[in-house]
């Protein structure tokens, strides 16, 4: 498999091939011995008011365009871990944003309230914090859009629900 991710996160890699730091999350050993041979950075091409226009979030915002179609987009959402970045993607008509570990479940973006655990780790709480409040903009103008924060399971379960409709698994 290749890996795709953006060019900081591979000086992270670079930088610390063997010291496990919580801080920033990395866990080295977790990786594959061979993956920076495997990953290729994100070419940050693409202009959010360009993809987006009639989305004012999007303004300032660079976009890698992964596959070269559209179809998955990288937006870097930096604060919490260097590199971070989130998947912008469509799925049967319905438009779908990864957004990592910016917030750790959907009602702290409906409450624009985000817990203080997320911000512990990182290494820059201005950006994370930042990040989040992009994050309630983007849910504010865009709440079509299904956000997805890893560790939120009211977000799986509106992904799975949408996959099963279709018969994706």
């Amino acid at each position: 498999a290749k890996f795709h991710c953006h060019e900081a996160a591979i000086d992270l890699i670079n930088n610390n091939p063997t010291k496990v730091n919580l801080k920033e999350g990395f866990l080295p050993d977790l990786l594959p011995k061979n993956i920076l041979q495997r990953t290729q950075p994100f070419q940050f091409n693409t202009s959010g008011e360009e993809a987006f226009p009639m989305v004012a979030a999007m303004k300032g915002k660079q976009l890698a365009d992964i596959f070269g179609d559209r179809s998955l987009l990288a937006i870097p959402i930096p604060g919490h871990a260097t590199g971070m970045t989130g998947l912008l993607f469509n799925l049967n008509e319905t438009t779908f944003f990864l957004c990592a570990d910016t917030t750790y479940h959907l009602e702290s973006i409906q409450q624009k309230k985000n817990g203080f655990a997320a911000a512990l780790i990182g290494p820059s709480k201005k950006s994370f914090l930042q990040s989040f409040e992009w994050l309630c903009q983007l849910e504010s103008e865009c709440p079509e859009w299904i956000l997805l924060p890893t560790h939120c399971d009211t977000a799986a379960n509106q992904l799975n629900s949408q996959m099963s409709i279709n018969g994706h698994q």
